[in-house]
């Protein structure tokens, strides 16, 4: 019998929610289920998620995080926040995407629909291109993170560190529809 070498690799997993921080439903349990696997199996996983009430209720909110400034340009408009960097269970790397107009407790404005997903999306990108090298993987989860691979195909096409990135994406409710107005994709700088 020969031993077959198996390839690891590094994987941002960018979800909406993932549970046990913070998040429910099977989607939550799915990325953060997948997470854990892939980390256990030997890959190099870190969890993109965005900030929110849950999130702050969470076993993450015990832990102390590293908070840094994080900034994203979408045409004209500058977008500022902040990554914060902690570990979940196992150790495990998870960033907080963290801007309070967008993910805060007064988030509930639909209309930042797109704006929310493109700066959880750009903050995802930013993580990817961290450490010693870049992400092999970008798993995203669910259509809220789906605009990390348009960035990652026209805003950061020309970023050497991403070249090599490659995106996986998990539709985990098909019912659930992703639709951003042309006028406002063009207005952020995104290919409408």
């Amino acid at each position: 019998m020969s031993a077959r070498r198996r390839e690891l690799a590094r994987v941002v997993a960018v979800a909406g929610s993932a549970w046990p921080y913070g998040g429910e439903g099977e989607a939550a349990e799915a990325a953060g289920a997948l997470a854990a696997r892939l980390e256990k199996r030997g890959h190099e996983v870190e969890l993109v998620l965005p900030d929110s009430a849950a999130v702050r209720r969470s076993e993450l909110a015990r832990g102390k995080a590293r908070r840094e400034p994080f900034q994203a340009r979408f045409g004209e408009l500058v977008v500022r926040g902040e990554l914060w960097r902690t570990t979940g269970r196992d150790d495990q790397p998870i960033w907080v995407v963290a801007q309070e107009e967008l993910f805060g407790l007064r988030a509930a404005d639909s209309t930042l629909g797109v704006l929310r997903s493109a700066f959880l999306s750009a903050a995802a990108l930013a993580v990817a291109r961290r450490g010693e090298h870049a992400a092999d993987i970008l798993h995203l989860h669910g259509v809220e993170t789906a605009l990390a691979a348009v960035l990652l195909s026209t805003t950061h096409a020309e970023v050497t560190e991403l070249a090599r990135t490659r995106t996986v994406f998990t539709v985990h409710d098909p019912a659930e529809l992703g639709l951003f107005e042309r006028k406002t994709l063009e207005r952020m700088g995104l290919p409408a």
